[in-house]
């Protein structure tokens, strides 16, 4: 009587070894290939580590050898330091696109327009045109505001004051510099009114 062909004697033994030695080729084959695509990287990290150290060391050199054939390295300017810089004004509220958005409305209603701007606070500076008194200690000023670049421009405001409020008030000129602020009471035209409005500083100032 035969055996069954998965009982015959020696068959199971010799199948283990061939399927054992097949397992262990494809393990070899894929540290290889592991082994492969590692060596660029180390390489490439190692190269950089090397070319770190080393760069700066051959820097020196490298001028003094282009200064014998009269090379000069370009030498990078160094760049200005500001200690507390100041920045940049802006009007605040933009006078000028209040004005603008105000005249591209249709003509008839330009004054209702203006009065949806009435109570907004402004923060503006400009230059004085002229300060007369009004009676009971109280001035009137118009000023005429500076746009972003700091120049003067066509707008102007025009605002109250109590002279009592502002020692040496009565010396300014025209063209000095003003910072006003205050609540925009009326709009017409290419002026402003305001109200509740003071100076927070007039005349040339002293240098620091």
């Amino acid at each position: 009587m035969v055996a069954p062909p998965l009982y015959r004697k020696g068959k199971p033994r010799a199948r283990l070894g061939k399927e054992f030695s097949l397992t262990k080729s494809r393990i070899q084959r894929r540290d290889e290939r592991k082994k492969t695509m590692e060596m660029p990287i180390i390489a490439a990290v190692i190269g950089g580590i090397i070319l770190f150290f080393v760069l700066p060391v051959l820097e020196k050199p490298r001028q003094k050898f282009l200064g014998l054939f009269g090379v000069k390295p370009k030498l990078e300017e160094p760049k200005p330091v500001l200690l507390n810089p100041e920045p940049a004004y802006l009007l605040t509220p933009d006078p000028f696109g209040i004005i603008h958005a105000i005249q591209a409305t249709p003509l008839l209603q330009r004054d209702e327009a203006a009065k949806h701007y009435a109570g907004i606070p402004v923060d503006w500076k400009g230059e004085l045109v002229y300060i007369e008194k009004i009676g009971a200690g109280m001035l009137k000023l118009q000023v005429r505001l500076s746009q972003k670049s700091g120049v003067p421009s066509a707008l102007s405001v025009f605002l109250e004051i109590n002279s009592s409020d502002y020692p040496g008030i009565g010396i300014v000129k025209a063209g000095d510099p003003v910072h006003i602020k205050g609540y925009i009471k009326k709009i017409k035209n290419d002026w402003f009114e305001l109200r509740d409005s003071k100076l927070i500083t007039y005349g040339k100032q002293p240098p620091r």
